[in-house]
């Protein structure tokens, strides 16, 4: 069994160096984010430079944090978490089903804890977000 859910994601570029990620998730954790999803990497096509994508901002405090610290919603970047039971071949169940949609994947991030998976798939835009959450959960 698993629950598929809408994410928006926000984004915030930042120096690509030791801590750069720290002064952000304390703005947040001030706000009172609770965050379910952050990953941080380089820009291999920005020398020096790096990017945080987090979710989710709520409104309020934590989004006026969030967009003081410099963090927007993107619209080209729209993400599905799935929570499920961890199971062999879950991933491609998942990925076969957004493909044979005829979705494209912009990203996908799987971790699992126990017996726990957390999937974040990102799309390019907010309608390829719901039509994947509308195949995903057909898969119940």
């Amino acid at each position: 069994m698993y629950t598929v859910e809408k994410i928006d994601i926000w984004v915030v570029e930042l120096e690509d160096k030791p801590g750069a990620t720290t002064g952000l998730f304390s703005v947040l954790a001030e706000a009172g984010a609770d965050l379910q999803f952050a990953l941080a990497r380089r820009q291999p096509d920005k020398m020096g430079k790096g990017i945080l994508f987090v979710s989710p901002i709520k409104p309020g405090k934590p989004e006026e944090a969030a967009r003081r610290a410099g963090f927007v919603l993107k619209n080209e970047v729209v993400g599905a978490r799935v929570t499920a039971d961890n199971a062999p071949g879950l991933g491609f169940k998942l990925t076969q089903a957004l493909g044979a949609a005829g979705l494209n994947l912009r990203a996908l991030s799987a971790h699992t804890i126990g017996k726990q998976c957390v999937v974040v798939i990102a799309f390019d835009n907010a309608a390829d977000a719901e039509k994947g959450c509308q195949v995903l959960k057909l898969l119940r």
